[in-house]
């Protein structure tokens, strides 16, 4: 009698699962072939100590991030561009006016205001491997890059928002240099 159960409850499963399957697409689907915009918002530049000497409000650090295709020698992502959710994109961090100091990519979300999914953690490593790499950093000329794919997508929205803050900390600090990721 369990058996019988059991079978007429598969077959019943299988039954939904075929008529789920005759629509021509579903809202679900449609969220994933959909290509999507990308809002890049303003990075945050933190300095550790703020009351650092050699950091005054004019010389603070500047810095932007650039989302390529592909590699990151390839194609820029501009503004009204849109990307599939199987792209595979390099996030590119440049900072100027950051001498003397260290960097690390700090609090990356992706999302929306009100819900964002955090890609990068205050420590500056990846939250989400199959999202984004940890980043890898160019002391030398002030830059980081990461390597992956924004496959967030939210419903009823045609585009994602990414925000991040680069933190900065003095070379002299020893500390600062121990904490933060090696050279490339």
């Amino acid at each position: 009698m369990f058996l019988v159960l059991f079978i007429l409850l598969i077959f019943n499963c299988f039954s939904q699962i075929k008529c789920f399957s005759s629509f021509p697409s579903s809202h679900l689907s449609n969220i994933i072939i959909e290509k999507v915009r990308i809002i890049v918002d303003p990075i945050r530049v933190l300095i550790e100590n703020e009351t650092m000497i050699e950091i005054s409000k004019n010389q603070k650090p500047i810095c932007i991030l650039a989302l390529h295709k592909g590699e990151c020698k390839g194609p820029k992502i501009k503004q009204n561009d849109k990307i599939s959710w199987q792209e595979k994109i390099c996030f590119l961090w440049r900072c100027i006016r950051s001498e003397k100091l260290i960097m690390k990519i700090n609090d990356c979300r992706v999302g929306n205001l009100r819900s964002p999914i955090q890609l990068i953690d205050e420590n500056g490593l990846t939250r989400e491997e199959s999202l984004i790499t940890t980043p890898i950093y160019n002391y030398f000329n002030y830059s980081a890059y990461s390597l992956g794919r924004l496959t967030v997508r939210l419903q009823d929205l045609d585009y994602i928002r990414i925000s991040c803050s680069i933190k900065f900390c003095s070379i002299c600090n020893k500390n600062c240099r121990i904490n933060n990721v090696k050279i490339n």
